[in-house]
């Protein structure tokens, strides 16, 4: 799962020999929802959220598509690409052609809500499309920010509106059914704003794509019982949220795996688990390629190794007042390996790599370490996709079925 997400439209998928959260929550008893994007394959029905582990699926398969329409173009073909499950089958959703899809993933998520059996556990897996391209929001959210003069800022900032609202009513009827107190509500997001679509990621350097704290580093709240009310400042990487999560349902992991617990922690009962990640390894065959790139932390120390990604600048919001800046460097690579300290300079704009040639070198030694478990990507620059996933072999939809 590299070089990017799953290109739309590509024999691949998540490997199924993966265990993912909603399987092990199964285990423990919860009902399992999704609602919104998957992204995760769609050539076949076995890498499709009902053979993953949910009960329950309303959303589309692919990477994007008309907030209205849920239609998705590729390669001049269009297809319909939204979808409601009956069992482990999937049915295409037509009734919701026209309504924004933030609207109908907001109305189910209260369905489920409302519907839900009480006698077990549940766990409601909610990616908004929003605020994913493209840009496209009701004019009345659009409303609150006519004094913006970009276009795409004002869309972007009504579709964030938007999401805010639905999450809102959806955290009402938590409290009104009485959920509210025993759930507990993560909200996040996997990756930085992109710059040239009406995001702001500033002062933090970078954008989407790019492995600078403005493309990584994502606003993080996590709620519920035994959870205190103060900012947590420990190391997390989104991989952590697996361990975490099942923790926190009283489940055990008996498997190898990256992420690791925070739930101690969260809980003021234990140190933080975590005093380093990877952000990016992406070097296999980095003769061949210019993006090749790898990225790690440790403690207040960040060292990139190759080309961070096209956008390297500051980019403030128009409406800020602040100008963007850029280094010159916005496309190639450095000459050297990077470092910087987070701690002392969050923004970015000092290598100090020169003044710390020992902590390169043991940075560079973690990166050797974690290099010699890289894999092959499934997504492999160049991947074809075949003329029967198109959709107007499917009766004009993106469905599963041509792997």
């Amino acid at each position: 799962m590299q070089h990017g997400a799953l290109p739309d439209g590509a024999p691949i998928g998540l490997p199924l020999d993966l265990t993912l959260l909603p399987q092990k929550l199964k285990e423990l008893g919860y009902a399992t929802h999704i609602v919104g994007k998957w992204h995760l394959g769609n050539c076949h029905d076995k890498y499709t959220p009902t053979w993953r582990g949910f009960d329950s699926f309303l959303g589309f398969l692919l990477g994007s598509q008309d907030h209205y329409s849920h239609r998705k173009s590729i390669n001049r073909t269009g297809g319909l690409d939204f979808w409601q499950t009956e069992g482990t089958r999937l049915t295409a959703l037509v009734s919701e052609n026209n309504t924004y899809s933030t609207e109908v993933f907001k109305r189910r998520t209260l369905s489920l809500l409302e519907e839900h059996n009480r006698t077990h556990p549940f766990f409601i897996y909610l990616p908004f499309q929003a605020v994913h391209a493209p840009l496209q929001v009701p004019k009345r959210f659009a409303y609150y920010y006519q004094s913006i003069l970009s276009a795409d800022r004002k869309t972007f900032l009504g579709m964030v509106t938007a999401m805010d609202e639905a999450i809102g009513e959806i955290v009402t009827r938590l409290k009104h059914l009485g959920y509210y107190e025993n759930t507990i509500i993560v909200f996040t997001s996997d990756n930085g704003g992109p710059v040239q679509l009406g995001a702001n990621n500033f002062p933090l350097r970078g954008s989407k794509n790019t492995v600078w704290e403005g493309g990584t580093r994502a606003v993080g709240l996590i709620r519920g019982p035994g959870i205190g009310s103060s900012k947590y400042s420990n190391l997390m990487h989104v991989v952590d949220w697996f361990p975490t999560l099942i923790d926190a349902a009283g489940g055990t992991l008996n498997m190898s795996l990256d992420g690791r617990s925070h739930w101690p922690a969260l809980q003021g009962k234990d140190a933080a688990p975590r005093d380093s990640f990877v952000y990016q390894m992406n070097t296999r065959h980095s003769d061949k390629r210019r993006d090749a790139v790898a990225a790690i932390r440790f403690n207040h120390w960040k060292l990139i190794d190759g080309y961070p990604g096209q956008l390297n600048g500051w980019y403030a919001s128009p409406e800020s007042g602040h100008p963007s800046s850029s280094n010159g460097t916005e496309t190639g690579h450095s000459p050297h390996p990077m470092l910087f300290n987070i701690d002392d300079d969050p923004y970015e704009e000092h290598d100090v790599s020169a003044q710390n040639p020992v902590v390169v070198e043991q940075l560079l030694e973690m990166l050797s370490q974690e290099k010699a478990s890289e894999k092959d990507a499934l997504n492999r620059p160049g991947l074809e996709r075949p003329e029967r996933a198109r959709a107007t072999h499917w009766g004009d939809k993106w469905a599963p079925g041509w792997c």
